[in-house]
């Protein structure tokens, strides 16, 4: 018999500290509660387009962006809602130039927020879509190497987002 030489442990890999992005799910059209660190749990308005499986991105001023998502009728949304919490109220944000569901958000250090990927009716999505929360306009920008849906993406120390995982 051959020895078969014991390999030798692999060290963990040094975390990645990246800004932090901090969600809010707000499901269907009904208020919903909000969390208030000082006061508990308070409804908020609901949402003008019901929907589920879309994004929702804490942008700096204190709005959230909600993108995409699907429907009770199972059709991919174009369109992305702000949530302003200072007034309780609801503005449309346009409407990406691909409706997906299952994408992923992330902010963007210059203040724009990249969605990539996701799915709809024809299968998954390789598209990058770019919002700019000073304009509040949509643009593209680029594709991934492979479609894909549920996955991650994360900003990195350099300014490059890393995305994995996910079903293509």
């Amino acid at each position: 018999a051959v020895p078969v030489p014991t390999p030798a442990p692999v060290p963990a890999p040094e975390p990645v500290t990246a800004p932090k992005e901090e969600l809010v799910r707000v499901p269907e059209t009904a208020p919903v509660p909000a969390l208030k660190p000082r006061d508990g749990y308070s409804n908020v308005a609901g949402l003008a387009t019901s929907r589920f499986y879309h994004t929702e991105t804490l942008l700096p001023d204190g709005r959230v962006l909600i993108v995409g998502g699907s429907n009770q009728g199972s059709a991919a949304l174009d369109s992305a809602e702000l949530y302003d919490p200072s007034n309780d109220t609801w503005t449309a944000a346009g409407n990406l130039y691909s409706g997906r569901y299952h994408p992923t958000a992330t902010w963007l250090p210059d203040g724009r927020v990249l969605i990539t990927g996701g799915t709809g009716i024809r299968g998954a999505f390789a598209s990058v879509e770019i919002f700019d929360t000073h304009t509040n306009t949509w643009s593209t920008a680029g594709r991934l190497g492979e479609p894909r849906y549920n996955h991650s993406a994360t900003i990195l120390p350099n300014g490059k987002v890393l995305v994995t995982g996910g079903f293509g």
